[in-house]
């Protein structure tokens, strides 16, 4: 047994003052990247059908994307409707 293998009494209290500020940071760093990326929905919204559709997108994707709750990130959301509809376009060219 080692010195590092014993623990003091006061051995949690530090670990978790900090694990809390770094979750609060964690959650606070989240939020602000939501609203930032919810921002940027607008300057997708301007793009024309043709130009989402290079990318992936369709309209109604930005629409569903909008409608997620405000701390929720949309790109997130827009990321899983384009990869949900390339596994579908794939599934469809495999058969």
């Amino acid at each position: 047994m080692t010195a590092l293998d014993h623990r003091t009494a006061y051995s949690g209290v530090a670990p978790l003052r900090t694990d809390v500020a770094s979750r609060v940071t964690t959650g606070l760093k989240t939020v602000l990247r939501a609203l930032f990326n919810r921002r940027h929905i607008g300057n997708l919204a301007e793009l024309s059908d043709h130009h989402l559709a290079d990318i992936g997108l369709l309209r109604t994707d930005l629409h569903q994307a909008a409608r997620t709750g405000i701390v929720a990130d949309p790109t997130a959301t827009l990321a899983t409707l384009r990869r949900r509809r390339e596994e579908e376009r794939f599934a469809r060219q495999v058969c």
